[in-house]
């Protein structure tokens, strides 16, 4: 009986001792991947460092502005689950997945800080999906509130245990051995894609990870893993990060510029390649001014013909509309996309010009300008009038092009 003890206890030690010195530890299927082990991770935006910290070998990045990432190398993951203890220096720290380089990923992360608030629509931001570059946080909580954040009880100053479970373009995360999730995915932004997997922190933040493990399923291996060099990866990023812009800065855009967008707007696809567009280019502030006093009579205008208004009615009206169009007509150059009537189709005008209208805006997104697809927020009617527009053209879109404010 003594022996046999013996024998468990000393199998047991060999474990313990293997895990601690490194080795890949299996369990159900699960790979263990030490942050301790020489060259297995890459740490990228911030510094970081091995601890001791609560009873647990841990990998500590430390607070800093930006966003931290820790990768594990020459790893592909698609499917599957991926657990981690996390101790939060409390702020914004997480899991990054199908990771294609520091810009691209998706991610689930903590707010341990807003766990036990007393606001509840805090408590409602503690655990947090982001798809960057295109979806950040604060774009997902304004055009789909609630839909991606969650409230999950966390002790700030413990660790706590996530499992991710990844499967085609749906994750669930669940904390603390749950065995209901805390937060469902089911549209991951990056499609069913392939790629790094890793921890994460937010500006500003760090965080503290332990026992990193990973169960693959119908992963894609690393030799089959679509690879995208950087031209194709700045294609990918420019197209995702753009976004409308309503408030520009007035720095100038170079003619240059100018002329290298109206350059790739020109080579978007037509019917029968008829070409049907003019493009209307206006960088004259005196004109753009007239543009704004003309919107804002037009506003007073409808105001006034809906009744009587008191003076300090129509002076509320008059200011409120001095202050949009001013804010949407600071770009320093704007661009009316026009088709002619006179086509050889006119019929598909409006897809002609939509798509060269696509084409314009991520070119100037490509040379770091903000863009809007604006069809009727400043009244064609109006803008023909101000710029002579002869009647044989009509608008796709009226878009401002600047550096956003």
């Amino acid at each position: 009986m003594k022996r046999s003890y013996l024998v468990v206890f000393f199998v047991m030690l060999c474990l313990l001792v293997a895990r601690s010195n490194g080795w890949a530890a299996q369990k159900k299927g699960e790979t263990y991947y030490p942050f301790q082990k020489e060259g297995l991770w890459t740490v990228s935006g911030k510094t970081a460092q091995h601890v001791a910290y609560k009873d647990k070998q841990a990998l500590q990045i430390q607070p800093a502005a930006g966003e931290g990432v820790a990768w594990l190398n020459g790893v592909e993951f698609k499917d599957g689950a991926i657990e981690v203890d996390i101790a939060a220096i409390p702020r914004f720290t997480g899991i990054v997945f199908r990771l294609q380089d520091e810009r691209i990923f998706e991610g689930i992360y903590f707010r341990p800080q807003n766990s036990r608030h007393a606001d509840p629509a805090m408590r409602q931001r503690t655990i947090q999906y982001v798809s960057h570059p295109g979806y950040p946080w604060y774009y997902l909580r304004d055009r789909y509130p609630g839909k991606y954040e969650a409230a999950v009880d966390l002790d700030p100053d413990e660790w706590f245990h996530v499992r991710l479970e990844v499967y085609g373009t749906t994750a669930k995360v669940f904390v603390n051995h749950a065995e209901t999730p805390c937060l469902v995915v089911e549209d991951l932004k990056l499609g069913h894609a392939a790629g790094k997997v890793g921890v994460w922190c937010g500006n500003t933040s760090g965080g503290t990870f332990a026992g990193f493990t990973l169960r693959h399923e119908g992963n894609v291996p690393a030799a089959a893993a679509p690879v995208f060099d950087s031209d194709q990866r700045y294609l990918f990023d420019t197209m995702a990060s753009r976004r409308s812009v309503r408030a520009f800065k007035p720095t100038p855009v170079p003619p240059a510029h100018v002329l290298k967008i109206l350059d790739m707007a020109r080579t978007a696809p037509t019917s029968g390649n008829q070409q049907p567009w003019k493009f209307l280019v206006i960088q004259d502030r005196g004109r753009l001014d007239q543009l704004r006093d003309a919107c804002v009579a037009a506003t007073l205008e409808r105001a006034k013909s809906r009744g009587d208004l008191s003076p300090d009615r129509i002076a509320t009206i008059e200011k409120d509309a001095l202050q949009r169009y001013g804010r949407y007509l600071s770009a320093p150059v704007y661009i009316s996309v026009l088709t002619d009537k006179h086509s050889r189709y006119p019929s598909y005008n409006v897809y002609d010009g939509a798509l060269a209208g696509g084409y314009l805006m991520i070119a100037a997104r490509a040379l770091g300008y903000g863009t809007v697809f604006s069809q009727d927020s400043i009244p064609y009617g109006i803008i023909a009038k101000v710029f002579s527009i002869p009647d044989q053209y009509e608008q796709i879109c009226f878009t401002p092009i600047g550096v956003p404010e």
